[in-house]
């Protein structure tokens, strides 16, 4: 007790210390703060009651200088003891952006009217909302989405083309081309058989195709079969092949004359897709002289399957996104009006399959008569995918952010570049980098967010729409780095909702933090086989009776124009140029390993360095214990 009495005689000395000496003391500057305090609350009472001979004051007021000491302060007035408190804001624009003030006092407000009509509320339930606020978030930024009743799948839709313009080339390569008609009718005859093999509505159809024509005529034709593709990679691990197979419950398996002989272990209905299944297709008739049966076959509905993506899995094991036909039409339909695609596009698909994005440049073509070029098998160097995309004439494409440097390079000084419109996700890109990109190339630049279980995308911001989003025009002379400012990831897109709601899912505030949840009609069916983790993400929506919402992980802020940003996750799953990751999967991959009994791993950023994966390991040999450290090699994208 002495020793806390003489602490608290001590403090009691310096009550008046100066605060421009602590401020000395701490470093403030150096930390770049000017001021101790970021809140002042003051309360003021003055009696202006004057009068002048016969005249009386009607009405006074203090004046305020107009310049913020704090970032923030709350004065609270009384001017004159018959009229009611006035309360005053003063907010620093280096804290608060245009409207965010305004936003805050309405809340205090309407807080204190709350407080004294409802005295005996607890605090947590009340809503620190006013009306208006309420209504911007919840409706307001979703009152002019468009909301698609009857979507078509997009298989019909190729379909339609094919049979209005069968000589309109469908996909272009570095060795040739195919037309539209010629494509239909090897979309039949491999429909035919994978009919014969099984396929059907909300079954599963797996392919390990590396990028070709036959990969465009296998998704095709598992969809005209009426069944759902299963895209694998087949240079990944064959055990984690393997558990995918073996959870898909795939009827049948389609490889390539380059797939690995392993794979043929995976399932046993493997079909090559470079062989005789495609070479009968020399012999077949133009679409319309085909079997009549092929036409009654029972044709995929809006409510089917339509794909199914296996994504990193916290528990160590994948689980299987089930996306049905609506959702994925919903998505084509607002990319299709947004972007304006016509006959005159065409798509530079260099993304890999088992990454959704690649689904916009393979069946966003198709559905509107335009066309695909596709770049040779495997990852694409950018500069190399640069000079493909310059000399085929693409027009839009995917891609993520940490390749636009080398694409502008490969662009830098050439002519010819037909490039429009392009988007990016899977990761951070900075607004340096995506005015570089819209000013060199002149195309449109969205900045997509949303995770696969709501098909694709659910945001978009279009880079440049706002002068904000960049403050500079001397962007050579600034460097992208991990401490630049981020973009906006968007406004919802139609037929969808975007909430950020606080842990008894109450709607935030704009400017305020919270849980990013996503509803509407593009959300998934759920996981293959894993109601219980259904019940956790896919929950009830609590403003939209009937609906659901799905918990993304992802943390989230709207600015006061409804912009969402993202602010991290809420778990460990991080995302590194552009694969979705969940480090408990990579852990129980080591736990895996002989003699391992414990294992961390961390996202490691250093300056100057591409962020990596790390990886501790413990264990114990026999004659002793073994701690090691090792860098995981994360490929790109």
């Amino acid at each position: 007790m002495g020793s806390r009495s003489q602490q608290l005689q001590t403090a009691l000395r310096h009550s008046r210390y100066p605060l421009s000496e602590l401020s000395q003391q701490l470093h403030m500057l150096q930390e770049g703060r000017d001021s101790l305090f970021d809140v002042l609350l003051s309360f003021e009472r003055q009696d202006y009651q004057l009068s002048f001979g016969a005249a009386h004051s009607q009405e006074a007021r203090q004046q305020f200088c107009g310049l913020a000491r704090y970032p923030l302060a709350v004065s609270i007035c009384e001017f004159d003891t018959h009229a009611d408190p006035e309360l005053v804001l003063e907010a620093s624009s280096a804290c608060f952006g245009p409207g965010e003030a305004e936003l805050l006092g309405n809340r205090i407000w309407h807080l204190a009217q709350t407080l004294v009509q409802q005295p005996a509320t607890r605090l947590e339930q009340v809503d620190i909302l006013p009306a208006k606020e309420r209504w911007a978030l919840l409706d307001g930024l979703h009152k002019d989405l468009a909301q698609m009743e009857t979507p078509q799948p997009y298989i019909d839709l190729f379909e339609h083309q094919a049979a209005l313009w069968p000589e309109r080339c469908a996909l272009v390569w570095n060795e040739g081309q195919m037309n539209y008609g010629e494509l239909a009718r090897r979309v039949e005859v491999l429909a035919s058989q994978l009919r014969a093999y099984g396929a059907a509505r909300n079954k599963i159809v797996a392919l390990a195709i590396e990028r070709s024509p036959e990969m465009v005529v296998a998704i095709l034709a598992i969809s005209r079969a009426a069944a759902a593709f299963l895209p694998i990679n087949p240079h990944a691990p064959l055990a984690r092949l393997a558990s995918i197979m073996a959870d898909s419950g795939a009827v049948a398996l389609l490889v390539d004359s380059a797939a690995p002989a392993s794979l043929f272990s995976l399932h046993s209905c493997c079909l090559n897709v470079t062989g005789e299944q495609l070479m009968t297709t020399e012999h077949a008739g133009p679409a319309s002289t085909l079997s009549p049966a092929l036409w009654t076959w029972a044709r995929a509905g809006p409510n089917d399957l339509a794909y199914v993506l296996f994504t990193s899995g916290s528990s160590g094991r994948p689980k299987g996104v089930m996306i049905e036909h609506a959702a994925l039409s919903r998505r084509l339909a607002w990319l299709s009006k947004t972007w304006t695609i016509s006959a005159d596009d065409r798509s530079a698909q260099g993304t890999q399959l088992s990454f959704d994005p690649s689904l916009l440049e393979l069946l966003l073509p198709l559905t509107q008569g335009a066309s695909i070029a596709l770049p040779p098998p495997g990852r694409q160097h950018p500069q190399r995918l640069a000079e493909f995309i310059l000399h085929h004439g693409a027009t839009f494409s995917a891609f993520v952010p940490s390749i636009l440097p080398g694409l502008l390079a490969g662009w830098r000084g050439k002519k010819g570049l037909k490039l429009r419109v392009a988007c990016c996700g899977g990761e951070k890109l900075s607004p340096i980098l995506a005015m570089r990109f819209v000013r060199e190339t002149g195309a449109k630049l969205y900045n997509l967010y949303g995770p696969t279980e709501t098909t694709i995308f659910a945001t978009a911001w279009p880079c440049g729409a706002d002068p904000s989003d960049i403050e500079t025009d001397d962007l050579e002379t600034r460097a992208d780095s991990d401490n630049s400012p981020d973009l906006p990831i968007g406004y919802p897109i139609d037929d969808t909702r975007i909430y950020v709601l606080g842990p008894q899912l109450q709607v935030q505030p704009f400017g305020v933090i919270g849980d990013i949840f996503i509803g509407g009609g593009a959300l998934a069916r759920g996981y293959l086989g894993c109601s219980e983790l259904d019940q956790e993400v896919f929950l009830p929506d609590p403003f939209e009776p009937g609906q659901r919402i799905y918990r993304s992980g992802d943390r989230g802020w709207f600015d006061v124009l409804g912009r969402l940003h993202f602010s991290g996750r809420a778990d460990r799953q991080i995302k590194l140029r552009g694969y979705r990751i969940e480090l408990g999967d990579i852990e129980a991959a080591c736990l895996s390993l002989p003699e391992v009994n414990q294992a961390a791993v961390q996202l490691i950023n250093r300056p100057g360095q591409p962020p990596a994966l790390h990886a501790w390991l413990a264990g114990w040999r026999s004659a002793g214990a073994i701690c090691t450290t090792g860098q995981i090699a994360c490929p790109a994208a």
